[in-house]
């Protein structure tokens, strides 16, 4: 492609604008606009992304505090009205409460950069003007902003014309990225290979072992940035050495006492640092210099508030180690990939649910701008697979329409045996018994723990292995799922069953259940700050009106415990159970209930969350059926499960679980392997992922 004939090229994103290597200047749109923002000498102030987030929390604590987990929401609102040139005073924006409740924070943010002489990169590019000879690469569908700005640049179309294109199909996604990885490391390394996968995120940490376990030489291959930057064990560590100062400081000021606190406890160590963690500890200080530039919110925090602002702070940077240029295998996400050409390429996940890709709908605003990516791969390399599984969990997924006219090609790669490193520790014994005297659990997590995980449930149950938990502002999610349990057992105390609910009046019922979270919070009330207390309040509100909607479409049902305790033995391992609750449905017949508050839903193996079993096996009521209740605002479900069939096989499956964990049964062994592995705080001291020839110590 011949670029003689332009004064500037602007690219989607930095990958792209990277690998152009031309005379004339290249800047993706964001590096351009801030360039530009410099070079006009403006006396206002250029917040970034992080800066304008920690502003609208700011004015969302100050003005309506209940509503601050919704920041980076609105956040998007602003983005989106900003790209589609709508005027936050618009009428449109009296549509509903949500609209309206957006457009007063956007007024508070238009007055506070007012008052401020604060602008933004949208802001920035509505007064921009581009030279007349600007070429722009990668871009497809513009914004309303972005044609007002770059709408008299020529398009410049970079492709290949592809050879072969085909199709391959898998039973799920391990299956289907393994052998991706494969194909892509028995690639020449005298060409350029890319693997594009939609939900990149998701499988980012599975992608990067399995591509460690094939490649000896990390340099090899370079992978999206969308990894966090607190996500590395390296930053939380460094994190976790800060302690508490009784004293309220400018964020500035809050950046030199972290600084120094962990320059005096002697961070980054003494030992040489690998190239991640000196990479990471260089990102720490250009983070500490981005906090200093917070002072804009003219307010002093305490340090709660500093600290967990640096948390999220950490959470919200992408961060990846610098790779080497000499890579030939590139891993990258759909808006990464756009615009750059490879020798071969394999586009993942290309099934219904990822293609067309679709972005969300903000409820903050009352127009339709879901925008759906059509982009055509097959421009981007002289060969190209499209993969897609064929189920995912219990459900069954179709490939996307683009690929239906595509030839399907079977390849046959096989995944080496996975290398344990425990197996290469020889313990002095292997099966220790267990000292029941020295057990330091004894419910039902003992029994998930090992199912899960042999090890895990070793750990944790008898050498005590804990997580260390990093200080947070607000509520912790074990401190919020047992306010939801505290409130239910209260509330089914008073409300005793379904004819009680239905004839309760409807605003008693209200006043009800604010008394009863009333009660449960009141010993936040000293520790807590009061932002942090609304916020919890009306979460569970919503939540508990949301269920008890769900409870009146329920069959006649009667309450006859809550929270019960029940102290028995599964052969010879003595069990404390708490049970949920227990509805008598009909007579002589039985419901057990289980209140599920975090995301995970159970995939079919009920065992893998074994409560309720162990409650059908030895509850002193003959249980008929047990029930998964799901307490999800907006998204509450009871899935209810008859046991009469599977009791007996329970009892055998949890007698030779509660038997191995007894005998001293410590093996690595995930049920799931990665998938369990990703859930566990352990890795450290099971080393799973050590090879052979790598230290224990």
């Amino acid at each position: 492609m011949d670029f003689s004939g332009y004064d500037l090229i602007l690219t989607t994103n930095h990958r792209l604008s990277a690998s152009l290597n031309l005379s004339i200047p290249v800047y993706s749109l964001s590096q351009w606009l801030e360039k530009a923002f410099l070079e006009s000498q403006s006396t206002q102030t250029l917040l970034n992304s992080h800066q304008q987030l920690l502003l609208i929390k700011t004015l969302i604590a100050e003005n309506s505090p209940e509503y601050l987990g919704l920041a980076a929401l609105i956040q998007s609102a602003w983005h989106v009205c900003t790209q589609h040139r709508i005027s936050i005073h618009d009428p449109l924006f009296n549509k509903n409460d949500d609209t309206q409740l957006f457009q007063s924070i956007a007024l508070l943010i238009e007055d506070y950069y007012r008052r401020n002489n604060l602008t933004d990169l949208g802001q920035v590019m509505a007064k921009s003007v581009l030279p007349e000879r600007t070429g722009l690469v990668g871009f497809t569908d513009l914004t309303p902003l972005e044609q007002k700005v770059l709408g008299h640049c020529e398009r410049i179309t970079l492709e290949r014309s592809s050879q072969k294109i085909s199709k391959a199909l898998f039973p799920d996604s391990e299956m289907e990225l393994k052998t991706m990885v494969l194909w892509a490391s028995s690639q020449p390394k005298t060409i350029q290979t890319a693997c594009v996968i939609p939900d990149l995120e998701t499988h980012r940490d599975k992608l990067e072992y399995y591509f460690n376990t094939i490649i000896d030489d990390r340099k090899a291959y370079t992978m999206s940035a969308v990894k966090k930057f607190g996500d590395y064990y390296f930053i939380q560590d460094a994190l976790s050495s800060l302690k508490p100062e009784a004293t309220s400081l400018r964020p500035s000021e809050w950046a030199e006492s972290f600084q120094r606190q962990l320059d005096n406890s002697g961070f980054p160590g003494t030992r040489p640092l690998n190239n991640e963690e000196f990479q990471l500890s260089e990102k720490l200080k250009d983070i500490f210099k981005t906090y200093k530039n917070y002072d804009f919110i003219n307010k002093k925090l305490n340090y709660q508030e500093a600290f967990s602002e640096l948390s999220s702070l950490c959470s919200r940077i992408p961060f990846q180690v610098t790779a080497s240029k000499t890579a030939n295998i590139h891993i990258l996400s759909l808006l990464e990939s756009k615009g750059l050409l490879f020798d071969k390429l394999w586009v993942a996940g290309m099934d219904n649910r990822n293609w067309p890709n679709k972005s969300r709908t903000n409820p903050f605003l009352p127009f339709p701008h879901t925008v759906s990516e059509t982009r055509d791969f097959t421009k981007n390399a002289d060969e190209i697979i499209f993969s897609y599984p064929q189920q995912n969990r219990d459900e069954t997924l179709i490939p996307a329409d683009i690929l239906k006219d595509i030839a399907e090609v079977k390849i046959n790669l096989i995944w080496p045996q996975p290398v344990v490193g425990a197996q290469f520790v020889a313990p002095v014994d292997e099966n220790v018994p267990v000292d029941l005297n020295h057990l330091h659990h004894r419910g039902s997590q003992i029994f998930k723990d090992h199912i899960a995980c042999p090890f895990r449930a070793f750990a944790k149950h008898r050498l005590n292995a804990q997580k260390e938990e990093l200080p947070q502002m607000g509520f912790t999610a074990l401190q919020r799922g047992n306010l939801v349990h505290q409130v239910l057992e209260n509330f089914w105390k008073a409300v005793q069953s379904k004819q009680i609910l239905i004839t309760y009046p409807q605003d008693k019922l209200g006043d009800l259940i604010d008394s009863l979270i009333n009660n449960s919070l009141n010993k936040f009330a000293k520790t807590t700050q009061e932002i942090f207390i609304l916020a919890e309040k009306a979460r569970l509100q919503k939540l508990m009106l949301d269920w008890i909607d769900l409870e009146k479409k329920r069959e006649d049902f009667v309450v006859i415990a809550t929270e019960q305790t029940l102290e028995t033995h599964l052969g010879k391992l003595p069990l404390k159970l708490r049970i949920d609750r227990i509805d008598k449905i009909a007579e002589n017949k039985y419901l057990i209930i289980d209140y599920k508050t975090s995301q995970y839903d159970i995939r079919g193996d009920y065992l893998d969350e074994p409560q309720l079993p162990l409650y059908a096996i030895l509850s002193a009521v003959s249980v008929d059926n047990i029930a998964y209740a799901y307490l999800r605002t907006g998204n509450s479900k009871l899935k209810e499960i008859a046991v009469k069939d599977m009791k007996n096989l329970w009892e055998q499956e949890l007698l030779k679980i509660a038997d191995d964990f007894l005998s001293g049964n410590a093996k690595v062994q995930p049920k799931y392997g990665e998938e369990t592995c990703r859930m566990c705080d352990l890795s450290s001291l099971c080393r799973i992922k050590s090879s052979p020839s790598a230290p224990l110590l």
